[in-house]
C-alpha cells in the first residue's frame, strides 16, 4: 500500500507538475508498475491461493529483486533514461 500511495501515485503528480506528465513509460517508472504487479500477485496467491510455500517464496525473491532494480538497478545501468546517472 505504501509504495502504491508514495511510489506510484505521488510520483506520477510531481511528474505531471515537473514535465506535464503524469505517466511516460521512462524506465524508472516501468520498474516501478513491474514492481507493483510482483508485490499484488504475491498478495493475491497468498490470500486467494492459500499458498505459503514454493510459489510465494519465489514471487517474493522476484519483487525483492525487482525493488533493488527499481531503486538502483535504472539509475546506474540504464542510460537515457531520465533518471538514469550515468
Amino acid at each position: 500500500f505504501l509504495f502504491v500511495l508514495g511510489g506510484i501515485l505521488t510520483g506520477s503528480v510531481w511528474a505531471d507538475v515537473a514535465w506535464g506528465r503524469w505517466w511516460g513509460w521512462d524506465a524508472k517508472e516501468t520498474m516501478s508498475l513491474v514492481t507493483l504487479l510482483v508485490y499484488t500477485v504475491l498478495l493475491h496467491v497468498r490470500i486467494f491461493a492459500k499458498d505459503k510455500g514454493r510459489i510465494t517464496a519465489i514471487l517474493s525473491i522476484v519483487g525483492v529483486v525487482s525493488m533493488v532494480m527499481t531503486w538502483f538497478g535504472v539509475n546506474y545501468l540504464v542510460r537515457g533514461s531520465l533518471h538514469s546517472y550515468v
